[in-house]
């Protein structure tokens, strides 16, 4: 804690004016791992599973328009290395970050990850694969850099709240103890159901989530909704606030474990192991997030857009 506050305190102290733009790539280093098969949702490769493959890049420039920082985005899972592997990395974003700050020196890279709860880097489970990755994604950052950037003005604005995410009513006593004895996915938060039931309690109806949405004048809007955020909350949220001058980042202030949407919920699979283990996150809970963000945004003053 400590040394956070001290670093905090280090960069007040070293403000200086600043020159922000930002534009958007894409990129096909990740796949939707929700595959379906005869005896339900696996962990695997979905080919036709829908992801988002922009890269957001914000360029952080000085006065005399040096180059000091990039922060870009990627909506997929850090682990193109799998449990097999115990080398201390940074995985496919790590050599990202490499990449950009050799092409760019005195460049400072930032990765920030996106709505990729359901997406996994494809190929994976080699170094060699994560390099690959990494290479390819940091030589899309340069060529966005490269090429003509919006600029973002101010005033920033932001907004934050906490709000109250329905979870499942719990199943009964006996589905709970079969649900024990079943997937990994879900026998954990069986099981602290159980054990909270054995106390006399009950089971939370709500899970507290921090979202925030922040408006740098009217040029980006970035949305952090918290948690292991799948897929599906990129349009759900671009439907709500519109599709341009919009940013969507996951695990933001606060990772719970995964945020599914109702189709994720409804079809089953390793993204609805619950939160924590506290219960299991309701359809509805996508509707929340939607209106509140929609909220946010109208309270931050981000325009209408298309």
């Amino acid at each position: 804690v400590t040394q956070y506050a001290d670093l905090a305190a280090e960069a007040f102290d070293n403000l200086k004016p600043a020159r922000l733009a930002w534009g958007v790539g894409v990129t096909n280093l990740l796949m939707n791992r929700r595959e379906f098969t005869e005896t339900g949702v696996r962990l695997g490769v979905n080919p036709r599973g829908y992801v988002d493959r922009s890269v957001p890049v914000l360029t952080v420039r000085d006065e005399n328009d040096k180059l000091r920082a990039v922060l870009f985005g990627c909506a997929c899972h850090n682990t193109t290395l799998t449990g097999e592997h115990f080398i201390i990395s940074g995985d496919y974003a790590g050599f990202a970050r490499a990449y950009v700050e050799e092409k760019l020196p005195g460049t400072q890279a930032l990765f920030m990850i996106g709505c990729g709860g359901d997406a996994n880097p494809y190929p994976r489970g080699e170094i060699e694969h994560a390099k690959q990755h990494g290479q390819e994604l940091g030589a899309e950052v340069c060529r966005v850099i490269a090429g003509p950037l919006r600029t973002v003005s101010g005033p920033l604005k932001t907004a934050f709240t906490e709000v109250d995410l329905p979870l499942l009513p719990p199943p009964d006593r006996e589905k709970l103890e079969s649900m024990v004895k079943g997937p990994s996915h879900v026998s954990a938060t069986a099981k602290r159901m159980l054990e909270t039931m054995e106390r006399g309690e009950s089971p939370p109806s709500h899970y507290k989530a921090p979202i925030a949405v922040w408006q740098f004048g009217d040029d980006l809007t970035l949305v952090a909704i918290s948690g292991e955020v799948v897929s599906d909350y990129v349009p759900l949220v671009e439907n709500e606030i519109g599709h341009v001058r919009l940013w969507i980042a996951g695990y933001c202030n606060e990772v719970y474990g995964y945020l599914p949407s109702a189709k994720v919920i409804r079809e089953g699979g390793y993204e609805t192991r619950g939160v924590g283990t506290l219960g299991f996150f309701a359809p509805e809970a996508e509707n929340v997030v939607a209106e509140t963000v929609r909220k946010l945004a109208e309270q931050v003053g981000r325009p209408k857009l298309p």
